[in-house]
């Protein structure tokens, strides 16, 4: 019984810890890499938008890449709050955001942006559709 509860413990620490590191650090998600290519969108709200995306062996985004408010922003891939309904780029509450539908290599040229929003949670671009890809390596 006493192995039961500990195997037991030891697995619920470590799915916490699993979940507080699901929202990919910028080295992990530049090192994943393998394809990257350029969307340039025109935003509804926000005007124009240019976003690099960075690809894994798997298909699968790792990071997008944007110039908002006055910086360059790299915003890994957030797992805790992508799934097949969306993805989501960017660590954590409190930093730059990107959302959009699911996403992946087949379909990154097909897919707008539903938001972007800045680290107050401020909508800076909103509906953003495709103009014009580009791939830069891969």
């Amino acid at each position: 019984m006493k192995k039961l509860l500990v195997s037991t413990l030891l697995l619920a620490s470590s799915m916490g810890m699993a979940q507080s590191n699901m929202a990919t650090d910028a080295a992990q998600a530049d090192a994943d890499t393998v394809k990257i290519r350029e969307v340039s969108y025109s935003c509804r709200q926000g005007g124009n938008l240019v976003v690099t995306y960075g690809f894994n062996a798997q298909r699968l985004p790792t990071y997008a890449e944007a110039f908002l408010g006055g910086k360059t922003r790299f915003m890994p891939i957030n797992l805790n709050l992508s799934s097949v309904a969306g993805t989501t780029f960017g660590e954590s509450e409190d930093s730059w955001r990107l959302d959009a539908d699911y996403m992946e290599l087949n379909n990154y040229h097909k897919i707008g942006l539903a938001t972007v929003q800045d680290p107050a949670n401020e909508i800076t671009h909103k509906d953003c559709r495709v103009v014009k890809t580009r791939k830069i390596k891969g």
